[in-house]
């Protein structure tokens, strides 16, 4: 986790976890353990860190403490140092710092529409595999009938050569090396130097061409919509939506125990309340945040973890890239080092520190290493709009499959078959009429008539 975690390596963790002696300082790491240093640094004091046995944070059952808030409350340690949310209940019994960061309560849900894409894949993510193969297999039937076309019109270039009414390079505008070249050139909106001769020709064209258009212009949106669509999002009705979890039969829960559910518990929001209760009936809760994403990825149907937004930020930063945090805005939440309730120069010296730390940049440094330079996914969180709140969110470019993109092969089947219908007319027709000959020199230029 990015606030403080411990390298094991070495040690039996069993054994020795709660021994201070054993588990030294330099084995811990994280956001929390480098504001400490600075804090010590700072202020000139040492510090030894400990594991807090019961691994809470704190929660008060028979007007008692449990966790971090209880070892300081009953005077085991001086100073509780994690992501401790600041909560009225827990400040009657201990004392606060100034917050030295500020977060808000998020979801974590399964990628909804792709999995992590490799860079040099992005070229292909505007269309689903299946789009990308039927437009192929498409391309090889466009150019297998522009030969045969071509072989078989009698109006078609290469047999008006053998009729003796074109020239030698004439005949080989749509020979199989150049139909491939005409084919492919369109389809890179290249266009043509030589257009077909027959009707059967000019209409496999047109309907290749119509197809290229709507193949280009499609591939231009969804690559530009897709590169921007987990920077943005919009307002749905869709299935995620926070005021309809409930309505629409998606699981969702949060830590038992934790600050988040103390937070939709107590809240005087109707539809924070009916989220509260709706976990509480189905009995949703995860026992902490590492069941809460077990539970994303097993669960089939859907599951959303609530939490706050930095631990479940750090779950979707890391492989295997298949989660998304979605942030509604709808809590504001602090995190704050608790001390004694006796300990105030403590605390003085403590807030005045911070104060400075945010004003000098410490804290964007601190903010920077832990939740950017860490990061091995691609814009795990999508962010809602500004000054509202219980807004529904959803990511903005899906890939387009082979349904969206139907018409355009059928329009493009229907040319196909046109200009196969036009072919056999075309044949019957120069039969029935007989043909007329011109003498053509090797340029094409008419000579005489016979």
């Amino acid at each position: 986790m990015p606030w403080m975690s411990v390298d094991w390596e070495g040690l039996n963790q069993t054994a020795d976890a709660f021994n201070p002696d054993v588990v030294t300082n330099d084995r811990y790491h994280g956001y929390v353990k480098d504001l400490l240093d600075e804090l010590s640094q700072k202020l000139g004091f040492s510090y030894k860190l400990q594991l807090v046995k019961d691994g809470r944070y704190g929660v008060k059952k028979d007007d008692k403490w449990n966790g971090l808030v209880g070892e300081v409350v009953n005077r085991q340690v001086d100073l509780a140092a994690a992501a401790l949310t600041v909560t009225p209940l827990r400040a009657e019994d201990v004392e606060f710092t100034v917050p030295f960061y500020e977060t808000g309560t998020a979801f974590l849900i399964k990628r909804p529409y792709m999995e992590y894409i490799r860079p040099w894949l992005w070229l292909l993510k505007p269309f689903t595999a299946g789009v990308w193969l039927v437009s192929l297999v498409a391309w090889l039937v466009v150019w297998i009938v522009m030969i045969v076309i071509n072989k078989c019109s009698p109006y078609e270039w290469e047999r008006k050569y053998k009729r003796g009414i074109a020239g030698k390079s004439q005949a080989k505008y749509y020979s199989a090396p150049n139909s491939y070249f005409s084919v492919s050139s369109m389809l890179f909106w290249q266009g043509y130097e030589h257009g077909p001769a027959s009707t059967s020709g000019r209409l496999l064209i047109i309907g290749w061409f119509i197809f290229v258009a709507c193949l280009a212009v499609s591939y231009t949106a969804g690559l530009t919509s897709s590169l921007i669509a987990e920077e943005k999002a919009v307002g749905s009705d869709s299935w995620f939506d926070v005021r309809g979890l409930g309505q629409k039969k998606v699981p969702f829960g949060t830590v038992k125990g934790g600050s988040t559910e103390a937070f939709f518990k107590n809240s005087k929001i109707p539809l924070h309340a009916e989220l509260w209760r709706e976990m509480d009936d189905q009995k949703t809760f995860a026992s902490s945040i590492d069941d809460g994403v077990n539970r994303i990825r097993t669960d089939d149907s859907n599951y959303v973890f609530i939490g706050e937004r930095e631990p479940l930020m750090w779950e979707a930063m890391h492989a295997p890239c298949d989660l998304l945090v979605i942030d509604p805005k709808l809590q504001n939440i602090n995190y704050g080092l608790a001390v004694q309730k006796s300990h105030e120069r403590i605390l003085r010296d403590f807030d005045v520190a911070l104060v400075g730390f945010k004003s000098d940049g410490t804290m964007e440094k601190l903010r920077t290493r832990w939740f950017e330079e860490n990061s091995k996914c691609f814009s795990p969180l999508i962010s809602g709009p500004k000054g509202k709140s219980s807004t529904s969110i959803l990511p903005l470019a899906l890939p387009i499959d082979f349904h969206k993109f139907l018409l355009a092969f059928v329009i493009l089947a229907v040319f196909i078959v046109c200009a196969l219908i036009a072919l056999v007319i075309e044949k019957i027709f120069y039969k029935e009429r007989g043909r007329s000959k011109i003498v053509v020199n090797e340029e094409g230029q008419q000579l005489r008539e016979k």
